[in-house]
């Protein structure tokens, strides 16, 4: 007598211990499933969209959860989870050390400030003009035989490049100095009914070094 056999997949227990693969047919099945429920399987589903290396996807599917149930614990962290890894994928980075110019040059103060930035291209993606520049204020005492009070001075190296190295001679010590990566996002606006003067768009704080002393 023949027996009818049950489709292949069906009663079958998954194997304990056994991680489903995306390219596994249960995977699938999951998938199949979770896709069905838009209720309480939805933040699953994003979880593996994000395991499987699609973050727009599990973002799409968030806010849609989000959009019946802006309550949901569940894809609220994994939204947030996801606009921290988008931000850090997207900081730029600034450092400032000084270097001496020789072994006595640590004891005289002597030397040079190395400055090293890195802006990532889509910080500039909605930008049409945009320019990065490195400002620096140094402190330090005025060189004159007699002692005067420390003068505050500002100078500003405009960045080429979106990654790259740069040296500027430093003031004799003892002195300070700090510095920040600024964006400036493009020319002067052009006049409107509203705003009859030209306008410039505001500057943007990409990073800030760790200030230094020698």
């Amino acid at each position: 007598m023949n027996e009818t056999q049950a489709p292949k997949g069906e009663g079958e227990a998954r194997e304990p211990g056994r991680r489903l693969e995306p390219g596994d047919d249960q995977a699938r099945e999951l998938d199949l499933d979770l896709d069905l429920d838009h209720g309480l399987a939805s933040p699953t589903l994003a979880q593996l969209y994000l395991a499987q290396g699609h973050p727009g996807r599990a973002r799409t599917i968030c806010r849609e959860v989000l959009a019946d149930d802006p309550t949901n614990g569940y894809a609220l962290a994994l939204l947030e989870r996801l606009r921290r890894a988008s931000a850090a994928r997207l900081e730029a980075r600034l450092e400032a050390r000084f270097v001496p110019s020789s072994e006595a040059g640590i004891e005289l103060g002597a030397g040079e400030l190395e400055l090293s930035w890195s802006v990532p291209r889509g910080l500039l993606a909605e930008y049409d003009d945009a320019r990065v520049d490195v400002v620096l204020a140094i402190a330090a005492p005025r060189a004159t035989l007699v002692p005067q009070p420390t003068t505050l001075r500002y100078t500003s190296l405009r960045c080429l490049d979106l990654q790259a190295t740069a040296r500027r001679e430093a003031p004799l010590g003892p002195a300070s100095a700090a510095a920040i990566l600024v964006l400036s996002p493009g020319p002067q606006r052009k006049p409107t009914l509203l705003s009859p003067r030209p306008r410039r768009p505001g500057l943007r704080v990409l990073a800030v070094a760790e200030s230094l002393s020698w």
